[in-house]
């Protein structure tokens, strides 16, 4: 139709109009794939592990968080931020805080790869730091994960809502404060864990089927526009449990349950836990997931076993060389299978799973080795004291036996008293 003065249309309406829905529905498009857009690798250059700070309650020595086990992983690094409102007063927070968090937003990028955030209380942290990771997501391609029980997300009675905070703003999800599904409270069964995109690498990288329910609290969160849903509730409100997105240059993933195995008693008996753990921390940082589930499973096994087999043979050592032992020979040999053992780890940085397992397999086994060597050792640094024993025992022994023997059974010492000065008398 033909344009009338002013603009518009010879209907009245203005020229644009037609292309207003088309404008807008380009913009909600462009925004979802910016925020879809894959995120990079993030790890130390040199080191090449991924740097985690840990903030929360999982940082405190003590508790049962799986990354007390996962940090044997020679793909991760962590700075640990003790934090939880109900274990520490408020001075201690700010003392730990002052202490392990990073002075600048400077610092914070240059010095990690990922964020972990671990049923943390919000209301600990001053308000300079949430600015900071919003803009090192976004920005500087950082990675973020959450995860937490009563503490995060909606918060539970006494902890406040991380709804309104400014980190929120990067969240994959939104949420209300104290909405839960709380499996105890309502009388519930355990909720079982449902895949959702099995094409996603974390998701495939681990056997689901076997994932035992979760028998503590969800909160009901929902996945914003443009963020993916990769565990979801098997309940019929199929409420999300794993969401992520990538924001800007980074990357922020929300896993809306506890993982503390106090908390969810079924789900530490996964024999595929730590994997759960590491792989979930692996795919927060861009890094890319194995999807050799056992001969990954396998190699952090015997990576996380050889640590506690060579404290026992340095503890063996020790032993035997505070009773004169030369144990220079075992020692030298532990340091050439402990730069085996470096060697493996670095092939599992470099994710060289099948090369690498090999190589682990031949640490252990000469570790073996000298656990036997350490306790011929032993043995023989002992036999002298046992001679000795043996020795001191058995004179005791004949010593006391010829004395009883001389005073009981021959009575050598004594005399027959053939007669008194009294019986004479009487005799008299």
């Amino acid at each position: 139709m033909p344009e009338g003065p002013a603009g518009r249309k010879r209907d009245g309406s203005p020229f644009w109009r037609p292309w207003a829905g088309l404008l807008l529905s380009a913009i909600v498009v462009w925004s979802s794939l910016s925020a879809g857009l894959c995120m990079a690798e993030r790890r130390d250059p040199k080191s090449g592990k991924i740097r985690l700070l840990n903030i929360g309650a999982d940082a405190i020595p003590g508790t049962a968080s799986p990354l007390v086990v996962l940090f044997s992983d020679p793909l991760i690094s962590q700075q640990a931020v003790p934090l939880y409102s109900s274990i520490f007063d408020m001075e201690t927070t700010r003392r730990f805080m002052r202490v392990y968090m990073p002075r600048s937003k400077s610092t914070l990028v240059s010095d990690f790869d990922l964020i972990l955030i671990s049923d943390a209380t919000v209301d600990n942290f001053p308000s300079k730091y949430f600015p900071w990771m919003v803009s090192a997501v976004r920005e500087d391609g950082l990675g973020m994960l959450t995860t937490g029980g009563s503490a995060m997300y909606g918060g539970k009675g006494m902890y406040p809502s991380w709804d309104k905070a400014t980190i929120a703003e990067v969240f994959s999800v939104t949420f209300e404060p104290n909405d839960f599904y709380d499996v105890r409270a309502l009388g519930k069964p355990p909720i079982p864990i449902v895949p959702v995109d099995r094409d996603n690498e974390f998701v495939s990288s681990l056997p689901w089927k076997t994932a035992p329910p979760i028998n503590y609290l969800i909160h009901r969160v929902q996945a914003r526009l443009g963020a993916i849903v990769l565990l979801e509730a098997g309940l019929p409100q199929r409420y999300p449990l794993l969401v992520y997105w990538d924001v800007g240059e980074g990357r922020c993933t929300n896993l809306i349950f506890d993982w503390y195995p106090w908390r969810i008693e079924p789900f530490q008996e996964w024999s595929y836990y730590i994997d759960f753990a590491t792989n979930l921390i692996y795919f927060s940082a861009g890094i890319r997931v194995p999807q050799d589930l056992e001969t990954v499973h396998r190699y952090r096994f015997l990576l996380s076993t050889y640590l506690d087999k060579r404290t026992v043979l340095l503890s063996l050592l020790n032993f035997v060389e505070s009773f004169g032992a030369n144990t220079n020979v075992v020692e030298a040999a532990i340091a050439k299978v402990d730069a085996e053992y470096a060697k493996a780890q670095q092939l599992y940085r470099e994710q060289r799973w099948d090369e690498g397992l090999q190589l682990l397999k031949q640490v252990h086994s000469s570790l073996s080795s000298l656990e036997q060597k350490a306790i011929v050792l032993k043995q023989r640094a002992l036999f002298w004291i046992y001679l000795t024993e043996w020795l001191a025992v058995t004179a005791v022994l004949l010593l006391s036996g010829f004395v009883l023997w001389t005073l009981m059974i021959r009575r050598r010492l004594y005399g027959e008293v053939r007669s008194t000065r009294l019986r004479q008398a009487d005799q008299a």
